[in-house]
């Protein structure tokens, strides 16, 4: 199966649920994950730009895309990280803590020796497993604890190396337990909170979470980073979320830990403020794919459309005429989606000269009251909900009135 091919399977053999809600059967949904596919599946580097409706949604595929985009364009496989593995190293299997103990041939077949210490009289115990069945299950150990049990891990059955065989058709021995390369997302921290937790596809009666397929952290400035959620092997992130360009330029240009083959900006603040910094990360050819996506009235949204960028996806008022259809399954996303989908179809542009009444006080006053609104922590559909209206009213109680 192509990559392509296996990314469409995500709305085509998957539902997508946001807070409960169905999300992928909406057909301007499956547009914008069919040209995240063509985009980050293409043969030469990609840049993209997207232009949506300012739903949550195309954020959501936007974070999915990328983290399947980091496991297929990934090169590790089991039998590498095993060969990389030393002699009393610590690993993770199903949950639980060991030693490596390298690998035995016996009878014709390979197997991996790994150590737990003895729980009271007991000594040390040693698990054979089968290494052509069991290669995926090891990861690497990267936190500080040298207890070999599961104390401390989170028992629970992750369902990541059957939902990638699932969407990719690889065999589950060959999909190793981490992934070794990663891609850098400009987000505001609370809104992939939100997603992440929000977040659950379905596929073949199970379910997997957004941070089951690819862990993920927030960065600060000075490398600090927070995890979302757990990471039992404490593996390097896959997602690293940041809320600064110029962090995302020291996570693209650092040498050290997984390769960063992809950037995706979400946060259309963020982007305006740091626009010299991210033009420059955009032409940088380390990176296998490129990805701006943000609202179709965001400020500035012009300025990243040019003929470098070979793929846009822009939802216009014709786009969404010949590329929407009635909402499929009717929830509260989907109908905020909807009506954001009308607005734009239903948009019409007059000028209408009034005489001037608005001082340089008034002007002023607005000026200063939109950019603590803009500069707020608030999600961003509801600071263009405020600035919207905050505007507007500005505007008319300066506006002179005849009596």
């Amino acid at each position: 199966m192509t990559n392509e091919r296996a990314f469409l399977c995500l709305t085509e053999k998957c539902d997508i649920y946001f807070e409960d809600s169905l999300i992928s059967k909406e057909r301007i949904v499956q547009k914008y994950a069919e040209f995240i596919a063509s985009s980050i599946c293409s043969n030469e580097r990609s840049s993209s730009v997207a232009l949506h409706t300012g739903s949550v949604c195309f954020d959501i595929v936007s974070f999915l895309m990328s983290a399947l985009a980091c496991i297929s364009l990934d090169q590790t496989d089991p039998d590498e990280i095993i060969s990389a593995l030393s002699d009393g190293e610590m690993v993770l299997y199903k949950n639980e803590r060991y030693r490596w103990r390298g690998l035995e041939t016996m009878n014709d077949q390979l197997y991996m020796n790994l150590e737990q210490d003895g729980r009271g009289k007991n000594g040390l115990f040693v698990r054979k497993c089968l290494v052509e069945t069991n290669k995926g299950l090891i990861k690497p150990y990267n936190g500080t604890s040298d207890v070999t049990d599961g104390r401390g891990i989170k028992k629970q059955k992750s369902n990541r190396s059957d939902f990638i065989s699932y969407i990719t058709g690889k065999d589950e021995s060959d999909i190793p337990g981490v992934t070794g390369v990663s891609a850098v997302i400009v987000a505001d921290r609370a809104s992939f909170d939100r997603i992440q937790k929000g977040l659950r596809i379905s596929y073949n009666d199970k379910n997997i979470s957004l941070l089951e397929i690819a862990p993920a952290s927030y960065y600060t400035d000075g490398d600090e980073s927070y995890q979302f959620g757990s990471n039992p092997s404490k593996a390097e992130p896959v997602l690293k979320i940041v809320g600064k360009v110029s962090v995302a330029r020291d996570l693209v240009l650092d040498k050290r830990g997984n390769k960063t083959i992809g950037l995706i900006v979400v946060d259309s603040e963020t982007a305006s403020k740091g626009s010299s910094e991210l033009e420059d990360l955009l032409s940088r050819k380390s990176l296998k794919f490129t990805l701006i996506s943000m609202g179709i009235d965001s400020e500035n949204a012009e300025i990243y459309i040019s003929d470098e960028k070979n793929f846009i996806f822009a939802c216009t008022k014709e786009f969404l005429l010949h590329n929407s259809k009635p909402t499929m399954v009717s929830n509260p996303i989907t109908d905020e989606l909807d009506r954001q989908i009308e607005n734009i179809i239903n948009s019409e542009l007059s000028t209408e000269v009034v005489d001037g009444g608005c001082s340089w006080e008034m002007y002023k006053k607005i000026r200063n009251a939109l950019f603590v609104i803009r500069q707020s922590d608030w999600d961003e559909e509801r600071k263009r909900t405020l600035l919207f209206r905050r505007t507007l009213c500005l505007i008319f109680l300066s506006l002179p009135y005849s009596r």
